[in-house]
């Protein structure tokens, strides 16, 4: 799928329908079945969730400097904050699927490899002055996190609960 179609598949032309919307795609705060409020973006590894959260921040202040018309210095450097956070998450949730022995380790990497591969594409694009490519980046980023935080992580999950079941079982015997 190519860019712009992802773009518009996961970010622009979302359901505006709730029920139509796949499960998980409201951005709104959701009560959690002990009461408490949270996101729909966790993992439920607490410190990849805290993760999220500043990256959805650092995504939010990008689209605001993007919308009070930050020259391009001012996007890079934000850029260059959102790079460093976002290779350091990358970083731990890859050394987190390698301690549960994820079979998909893989292909998850790859998934990592292609995004950073398209961010350096938008630096060079904002580098050189695009100013289409900040605003075209932070849908990107946003839509990448959906997708990667409601598709790709419940893969992992699902076989990190499954593993820890497994231990358990392995403990009481």
């Amino acid at each position: 799928m190519g860019l712009q179609a992802f773009i518009q598949r996961f970010f622009l032309k979302e359901p505006q329908d709730a029920a139509a919307r796949p499960a998980g795609l409201n951005s709104s705060k959701i009560h959690s079945p002990s009461g408490e409020r949270s996101t729909p973006w966790r993992c439920g590894v607490t410190r990849l969730d805290e993760q999220y959260e500043i990256l959805f921040r650092l995504v939010k202040q990008f689209q605001a400097l993007i919308k009070a018309g930050a020259d391009t210095v001012g996007m890079d450097a934000a850029l260059k904050t959102l790079e460093v956070h976002l290779e350091g998450h990358l970083a731990l949730e890859e050394a987190y699927l390698e301690h549960i022995e994820f079979p998909g380790l893989a292909n998850h990497r790859n998934l990592h490899q292609t995004f950073r591969h398209q961010l350096q594409l938008f630096q060079q694009r904002i580098a050189s002055g695009d100013r289409s490519a900040g605003l075209e980046l932070s849908q990107v980023l946003y839509a990448w996190i959906k997708v990667h935080v409601l598709k790709e992580d419940p893969l992992w999950g699902e076989h990190a609960k499954a593993r820890r079941r497994r231990k358990a079982l392995a403990d009481i015997s």
